[in-house]
């Protein structure tokens, strides 16, 4: 228990420093970010796939999973450019969320087709990871305005 204690406090205290995916897609000022997004989901993804919901896989595999994931959609976000379109930040970021949870949830799907899992599960992860870094994201437009 105080494992899951002091990592949630790690998680909580990573929470400004976090970046999202489509939001932010790749260049040079969220390059930087990409580790710690893939910290912060690597973990949430594993402590949920193994313990939560029971489905076996090495960390070393949910780095693969996730690093996939979010380079898939990093590059997605980089293309759509969706911010061109949306002006309001709490629609822009409620979008780029949902489209990043089901981008990464179809990558997800790719790594567990041979595997017994239920595809909700899959998207139930690829919900809670994304909220993570979105939250983050959030709370990085709120303390800096311009970013």
């Amino acid at each position: 228990m105080k494992k899951i204690i002091f990592l949630a406090s790690f998680l909580l205290l990573l929470l400004p420093f976090v970046s999202a995916d489509i939001a932010l897609p790749f260049s040079l000022m969220t390059l930087p970010f990409f580790p710690l997004i893939l910290l912060v989901e690597v973990i949430v993804f594993w402590l949920l796939i193994n313990k939560v919901f029971k489905i076996e896989v090495n960390f070393w595999k949910s780095l693969l999973i996730i690093f996939a994931a979010n380079v898939v959609s990093s590059l997605l976000g980089t293309f759509l450019l969706i911010e061109r379109f949306i002006f309001n930040l709490t629609i822009f970021l409620l979008v780029t969320f949902i489209l990043s949870a089901f981008i990464e949830f179809g990558i997800y799907l790719l790594f567990f087709v041979k595997k017994k899992s239920k595809k909700i599960n899959l998207l139930w992860i690829s919900f809670a990871v994304n909220f993570l870094t979105y939250l983050g994201l959030a709370v990085l437009y709120l303390l800096i305005p311009n970013f």
